[in-house]
């Protein structure tokens, strides 16, 4: 059986973050450019979690050789089954779309370390800590009780 390659979280990160900033700058070519951060950073950070997430949920299939997922298809798998939607609809999704049809699943889900770590330096160095603090890795020993 074949095992899924880890994901790469910078990389990914880095391309969204860049395909995301090109298609804001050709829909807005007049935004002033303190305003590009607040546009581009959430919309990125919406597929950047639709990508580590689906991974994440390919990872949790790996034991089914015979039904490989890619690509988003382990977040559009959640939607199918979670709302009844029929596949061809689901694949139709934009990730904004996709996001907020899994809206919960996609912000209480416990991702990995290397989500926040991808994301952590250009959110905190424009002030948007608050869009990806749920995403930091619990202190050691916190979620034990006293």
């Amino acid at each position: 059986m074949a095992e899924i390659e880890p994901m790469l979280h910078e990389h990914v990160w880095d391309r969204i973050l860049q395909e995301t900033a090109q298609r804001v700058d050709s829909e807005n070519p007049d935004m002033p450019r303190y305003e590009r951060p607040g546009a581009i950073l959430p919309m990125a950070l919406q597929s950047f979690l639709v990508a580590c997430y689906s991974h994440e949920r390919i990872k949790a299939q790996e034991d089914r050789p015979w039904a490989v997922l890619t690509g988003r298809m382990g977040a559009e798998l959640d939607a199918v089954n979670k709302h009844h939607w029929l596949p061809a609809t689901v694949r139709e999704l934009s990730d904004a779309d996709l996001f907020m049809a899994l809206h919960d699943e996609l912000t209480q889900h416990s991702y990995d370390p290397g989500v926040y770590q991808a994301v952590k330096g250009i959110f905190t160095k424009n002030d948007m800590f608050s869009h990806i603090s749920h995403l930091a890795p619990e202190p050691e020993g916190a979620s034990q009780a006293e």
